[in-house]
């Protein structure tokens, strides 16, 4: 196994670690996602809830959940590592600091893909959706997640000049959610 790929994978099992250690955490935020998605079907004005009508709407919102929780991860990783005294040792690692950041980012890709999986078959099995598979969407959710990655890393700089950009971030994710097309 390459070098890369031993931190992808370390940086990966240690994120998944941690998500199974906290499962109360973990099943509150799935919860929250599944109960506001629920809210915002009730507050929709049509009132209609056939499973046509659901489905663009349930793909923009995991969409929105995928990138709140991508960001909102990655500056607080880098934040919290600033205060506890570590990030001066991922400078110290023989891996170059790009790598390991890059490894990071993939096994956030990994962990948020597992936590956005389960509440979209959980949802889309109580409303009978069915969400197709095409190709041309696959790409479009590539190139969007390499535009995410790319916010996150600005969020991440910007949590190691100001340190609490917190909310910040939550007024990032708001927009995004009302202002991105996602409702």
């Amino acid at each position: 196994m390459s070098t890369f790929g031993l931190i992808i994978f370390n940086e990966t099992y240690k994120r998944l670690l941690t998500l199974w250690r906290y499962k109360f955490g973990l099943a509150v935020k799935l919860l929250g996602v599944i109960l506001i998605f629920v809210g915002i079907c009730i507050l929709m004005p049509e009132q209609n809830y056939s499973p046509g009508t659901l489905a663009p709407l349930l793909l923009g919102y995991i969409v929105w959940f995928y990138a709140r929780f991508v960001l909102s991860a990655s500056a607080a990783d880098m934040s919290t590592e600033a205060h506890t005294g570590t990030l001066e040792q991922v400078y110290m690692s023989p891996v170059h600091t790009s790598f390991l950041l890059a490894a990071r980012l993939f096994a956030l890709l990994i962990s948020t893909t597992i936590m956005a999986t389960i509440p979209t078959i959980g949802i889309a099995l109580f409303w009978h959706i069915s969400i197709p598979f095409r190709f041309p969407a696959l790409l479009i959710f590539l190139i969007m997640l390499g535009g995410l990655f790319g916010f996150s890393l600005l969020l991440s700089g910007l949590s190691l000049i100001f340190k609490q950009v917190d909310d910040a971030v939550s007024l990032i994710q708001l927009l995004m959610l009302f202002l991105s097309g996602a409702l």
